[in-house]
């Protein structure tokens, strides 16, 4: 077996050196190509990273939108905004739902389950300052730090 293998290395030399190329690809051939693959996902990677924290933060935006727009219809229809201080989302959406300005409890887009009380990732924090009748919604980024969105009534 092998000698037959040892032919076979002879017989592969061989035929390269009088010019017939046997089919498939060179170990340089697949090293280079893989190398090229490597670079271009380096490259490549970082920046689908930032773009997938971009459109969850536009997200987050929109949802804030939403969230103003059944703050304004609690007004309307309740004669005052929702009272309180650094309230977070899911309190907010529980005293709006019972009114039917808001039909559910809307999914966190940066861990893609329903907002909770301890999100510090995309967290909404809403305060109503009744002496001046206005009301701030703050939105904030994946580090829970960063402000992504302010609203206010006035």
């Amino acid at each position: 077996m092998f000698n037959t293998f040892i032919s076979y290395l002879f017989s592969v030399y061989s035929n390269r050196k009088q010019g017939i190329r046997l089919s498939g690809f060179s170990l340089i051939e697949l090293v280079v190509v893989l190398s090229i693959i490597g670079v271009l996902t380096g490259l490549l990677l970082p920046n689908f990273n930032t773009l997938q924290t971009r459109a969850k933060e536009t997200t987050l935006k929109a949802l804030c939108h939403s969230i103003q727009t059944s703050i304004e219809l609690y007004q309307v229809s309740q004669g005052e905004y929702p009272s309180g201080k650094s309230i977070t989302l899911p309190t907010l959406a529980k005293t709006l739902q019972k009114t039917g300005e808001l039909s559910t409890i809307p999914n966190n887009p940066f861990t893609n389950k329903e907002y909770t009380s301890s999100d510090s990732k995309g967290k909404i924090s809403y305060s109503y300052d009744p002496t001046t009748s206005i009301y701030t919604l703050i939105a904030y980024g994946l580090d829970g730090k960063t402000i992504v969105c302010t609203l206010q009534n006035n």
